[in-house]
């Protein structure tokens, strides 16, 4: 008998089980992702899918950098150098790849086509089939100051047995630029 008024309790009154997402779920489900994280991401993507940048830097990584307001794209070896030079010498041969999978002539530091306005890499950050102007300035016009806040960093290391101390090469450059400067720590 008490089976049977339990039963019809049960069935006369539901409950129903709590699900869903939880606060840290509903977080990302909430947020969004920006033309800057959707472009980072497929620029990162394109990068990792070329087969001379993952042979001359494998570990390459994009990211926007907060405090310097810059993307960078990024690349640290696996593998310790005998000699700083050789190292810069593999910087140099990163940084001229880099720059021409962006359309840039790594020599003159301009587009490598003259009709040109953005840079490969710039062009992951817009939208699909269309151009909207948001407080006066098009999305073709943001996208050619975005260009100006691509920077590359390379990271070579240098076997300890060669050089005890700044063993760590790091060269840096703008993309639209065709310059590189090296530094040891």
């Amino acid at each position: 008998m008490k089976f049977i008024l339990i039963f019809l309790l049960s069935a006369l009154f539901p409950t129903h089980a709590i699900s869903g997402p939880d606060e840290t779920t509903n977080r990302f489900i909430k947020n969004s992702p920006s033309l800057l994280d959707f472009g980072i991401y497929k620029l990162d993507t394109y990068l990792k899918g070329s087969p001379k940048l993952r042979k001359l830097g494998p570990g390459i990584t994009v990211f926007f950098d907060w405090e310097d307001n810059t993307i960078t794209v990024q690349s640290w070896t696996l593998s310790p150098f005998n000699s700083k030079k050789a190292v810069v010498e593999a910087c140099t041969d990163w940084f001229k790849e880099v720059r021409w999978q962006a359309g840039i002539n790594a020599v003159s530091g301009e587009f490598l086509n003259s009709k040109q306005t953005i840079s490969t890499f710039a062009g992951f950050f817009s939208h699909e089939g269309y151009i909207r102007t948001i407080a006066g300035k098009s999305d073709d016009d943001a996208l050619v100051e975005l260009d100006k806040k691509f920077r590359l960093a390379y990271h070579g290391v240098i076997d300890a047995s060669v050089a005890p101390t700044e063993r760590t090469i790091t060269c840096n450059g703008k993309l639209l630029s065709k310059g590189i400067s090296v530094t040891a720590e």
